[in-house]
């Protein structure tokens, strides 16, 4: 059954991301990186942590991201460590680590992926598993301030201002962005803001992100040995599963005196006495 679990939030992880502007809400930390804001800075030690709110959370949780390690990948040029972190009250934190190359805003940047989801053992996704996986950004244009901008969008440039958070003051530009679908997003930047630049979010849907912490001294939190995942074996042991609970319905032995069916099973059926 463990494993059973490690296979549902593989296909979590890997399912094609949601075409939203800016950040991406409906997504695990793995999945967000083609949907960053515009004017990626790595920056080895940069860190910034965020405090996020939406609808569909009971309270607000906090989002980490560092950048750990920079390393040469051959005629690639230069790769990045990147780190997130989420956790929710109540919930233990999930932390991906990505190795990035290149324009954040393109699936193909990710060379490797390994999730940690404690106190579970950190596992890797077989490169491969991240080649076969739709680009995240399908639909969508680069915008250079905003990162992804969907088709049918407008951006309106809502000039500087100072904005305040708990993690200080910052010299931000400000856009504003409407959807398609009639949603509004306004978000705030800052050359000063490692990593992404990004101040605060908020959208009329209810979803919002504030800085509320940052510096430069980040250092990797994975351990030193992660084993890669094998998937293949992973997808064999779901359809043998599978296979099994058909066998065992199919045996279920049957109550002749209610109709051949269970009444525990059935709907509305009473407890028997």
């Amino acid at each position: 059954m463990r494993r059973a679990g490690l296979l549902c939030l593989l296909l979590v992880l890997t399912a094609p991301p949601a075409r939203a502007e800016g950040f991406d809400l409906g997504r695990t930390p793995a999945g967000l990186a083609p949907s960053l804001p515009g004017g990626w800075k790595p920056e080895v030690g940069g860190w910034v942590m965020y405090k996020v709110a939406a609808p569909n959370l009971d309270a607000s949780k906090l989002y980490r991201m560092a950048c750990t390690d920079r390393v040469e990948i051959g005629a690639k040029g230069a790769g990045y460590w990147l780190e997130m972190a989420d956790a929710e009250p109540g919930r233990g934190s999930v932390v991906t680590r990505m190795l990035l190359v290149g324009d954040l805003r393109d699936q193909a940047s990710m060379q490797r992926l390994m999730v940690w989801a404690p106190p579970q053992p950190p596992f890797e996704i077989p490169p491969a598993e991240l080649a076969a996986a739709e680009p995240g950004s399908q639909g969508c244009s680069a915008d250079r301030d905003v990162g992804p901008l969907c088709a049918g969008s407008r951006k309106r440039p809502l000039g500087s201002r100072m904005i305040k958070t708990a993690a200080g003051r910052f010299q931000s530009r400000g856009f504003k962005i409407q959807r398609p679908d009639g949603t509004k997003v306004e978000m705030w930047l800052s050359s000063a803001v490692p990593l992404i630049g990004l101040v605060r979010q908020t959208s009329s849907a209810g979803v919002s992100w504030e800085l509320v912490g940052t510096g430069r001294d980040a250092r990797s939190s994975f351990p030193e040995d992660v084993a890669v995942l094998d998937v293949a074996g992973m997808r064999k042991f779901s359809k043998e599963l599978e296979k099994l609970q058909a066998g065992l319905s199919e045996t279920q032995p049957r109550d002749e005196a209610h109709g051949g069916t269970d009444p525990l099973e059935g709907p509305g059926a009473p407890l028997p006495p």
